[in-house]
């Protein structure tokens, strides 16, 4: 299996699961480790607004909902760049 095909499975795992925050974590950790900081980043912001939503507290909602916002934005242009094949 490929750097992407585990990408790839990560990611519709994620989708086809909006409320595993701890599948968010794992694939931050995998990110981290091949060198996708930014990308983690964004992943472990998600997990932490799972976890808001589902009535888990964090003192940091807010300051991990303004971050997300901003990993989001540069996770869609990768996201962009896989589906033009620029990936």
């Amino acid at each position: 299996m490929t750097e992407r095909d585990e990408i790839n499975a990560f990611v519709a795992q994620a989708n086809a699961n909006p409320d595993d925050w701890q599948l968010r974590l794992v694939f931050a950790d995998w990110l981290e480790e091949h060198n996708a900081p930014g990308t983690a980043e964004h992943y472990r912001d998600e997990a932490a607004l799972i976890k808001r939503r589902l009535g888990h507290h964090d003192d940091q909602y807010k300051a991990r909902d303004e971050k997300h916002q901003t990993t989001n934005r540069r996770v869609d242009k990768l996201h962009r760049r896989k589906e033009r094949g620029q990936w």
